[in-house]
């Protein structure tokens, strides 16, 4: 309850410095000579910035904790977030080679397969090795979609919680 309480007070502060600096853009646009005003402006700036990025921060974490707390318990957030997924996982149509949609499951795994057969050709497999490997392991781990804070507040909406 702490880091709550804490939270709470560093975005009250981040309120306050958001409105002083909305008060003193005003003023400048009143007076655009004043080098004091421009000056408490870019320190405000600052300020304001920081304090975004520690909420943000701090959001981020609590949303992480949630989902790691409540991810696989059998939960309807778990069920929600495995039903979304679902859903955008899912490839229910693709465009063909001769340029038609195709919905039918059966001739988008053809289309898929004759894709990567033409791009990739016929090769024994092997498991990859060194170098190729590391690039393999990057590209596999920059197709993989960390779970963010917008995707919690999606779910959390759906849900009635946020």
């Amino acid at each position: 309850m702490v880091m709550d309480e804490m939270m709470m007070m560093m975005m009250e502060m981040k309120n306050s410095t958001v409105t002083d600096l909305e008060n003193s853009q005003l003023l400048l646009d009143a007076n655009p000579s004043n080098s004091l005003l421009r000056e408490n402006i870019k320190a405000l700036r600052a300020k304001t910035s920081f304090l975004c990025e520690v909420e943000i921060s701090f959001l981020s974490q609590k949303a992480k904790c949630h989902f790691l707390a409540n991810n696989d318990k059998n939960t309807k957030f778990f069920h929600c977030i495995v039903k979304r997924n679902h859903g955008r996982n899912h490839i229910s149509s693709i465009l063909g080679k001769d340029g038609v949609l195709t919905t039918s499951f059966e001739q988008v795994v053809t289309d898929f397969e004759r894709f990567y057969y033409y791009l990739f050709g016929v090769e024994t497999q092997r498991t990859p090795t060194g170098p190729c490997r590391l690039r393999m392991c990057s590209f596999i781990l920059g197709m993989v979609r960390p779970q963010v804070l917008t995707d919690f507040l999606q779910v959390s909406m759906s849900l009635g919680c946020a």
